[in-house]
């Protein structure tokens, strides 16, 4: 995915995640608290991450659901800002 395509809020989001994520694995992490304080509110913050779902940049936690919206970045998304 060319990065011109890449809207620059989500590529940001998408980085915040990297940096979340550290230097060790790709973990669960609680993003709909990283994309609500990035974004400044609950709705943008989901609006983010759906459009970072839809493109597969970033994947969802298999199981039981949880209003943390608990999932990492794929190889797709890891690969766009440099983290794989």
């Amino acid at each position: 995915m060319p990065d011109e395509v890449l809207d620059p809020d989500d590529r940001r989001m998408l980085e915040a995640i990297a940096r979340a994520h550290g230097h060790g694995p790709r973990r669960p992490l609680a993003l709909l608290d990283l994309a609500w304080s990035l974004a400044g509110s609950e709705s943008a913050g989901r609006a983010v991450l759906h459009r970072l779902l839809m493109q597969g940049l970033i994947e969802l936690q298999p199981g039981t659901p949880t209003l943390d919206v608990l999932g990492r970045l794929s190889d797709k998304g890891a690969g766009l800002v440099g983290y794989s």
